[in-house]
């Protein structure tokens, strides 16, 4: 996997600048041929634990240490919390947007509930089977839905109710909480690159990619979050399986 288009974006990939430089000459010169020229001044570079430029043509493209891809922010230590960080901040507005449904005295509060649950946590968690999570991520996402759950009853000050009381009023157990649905769109996805077989996400995810790390903090890895929910390496690759074997 090389290329990724979407509408008039391209987006290429490569193990090395030398070879995503010549990817990149070899497709401007093809754009050319058939009218479509490439905007290098909208063209940007990033490299993974890595340095160096990417050259096109002699011109030098500019080098992003993070960029917005289809609404997801890819950033060049490969972390998620920036991601994660933005999904909180659009959740938080997409709640303040329905500040009147949450006055509304004709809804019960088990409908406003599920309101919730259908259009801000589709906003929040969106592409969260590719994070990466830590426990301070996990903090901020429990802190997110406590913090909705509070707008939803309307209790703002802490010192007014306790979050053991604002828990019980809106119902919503911890097994259906919004980390649990993190947790269980992770390893439903990593089920699903799985039963894919061997390719260049797999291997990515299972760390087993060319090139070294930089001496510093070792950075969370994608399948640390899944062996650690699934018990292991091999309860992790069982349930991949078994999830294949039970599939209608």
């Amino acid at each position: 996997m090389w290329n990724i288009r979407y509408a008039d974006d391209t987006t290429m990939i490569a193990r090395s600048k030398e070879k995503c430089s010549k990817t990149g000459e070899e497709l401007t010169q093809k754009s050319k041929e058939v009218g479509l020229p490439i905007n290098k001044l909208k063209t940007s570079a990033m490299t993974i634990r890595g340095q160096g430029s990417v050259e096109i043509e002699g011109d030098r493209i500019e080098k992003e240490e993070k960029i917005k891809f289809l609404g997801s922010y890819v950033t060049s230590d490969g972390d998620s919390h920036t991601d994660i960080k933005n999904r909180i901040a659009l959740a938080k507005a997409v709640t303040n947007s329905m500040a009147e449904v949450w006055k509304s005295k004709e809804l019960s509060t088990g409908l406003k509930v599920r309101l919730a649950i259908a259009l801000i946590w589709s906003v929040a968690l969106y592409a969260c089977e590719a994070w990466t999570i830590r426990k301070q991520e996990e903090k901020m996402i429990e802190a997110l839905e406590m913090w909705i759950r509070r707008r939803i009853m309307r209790v703002i000050c802490p010192e007014r109710k306790t979050n053991e009381w604002v828990r019980e009023q809106v119902g919503v157990s911890e097994e259906r909480s919004m980390l649990a649905e993190v947790i269980k769109r992770k390893i439903r996805k990593y089920g699903h690159w799985k039963r894919q077989g061997e390719s260049m996400v797999l291997a990515s995810i299972k760390g087993e990619t060319d090139g070294k790390r930089k001496r510093r903090r070792q950075r969370m890895e994608l399948m640390e979050n899944i062996i650690t929910w699934e018990g292991g390496v091999e309860q992790a690759h069982g349930n991949a399986r078994r999830t294949r074997s039970t599939a209608p």
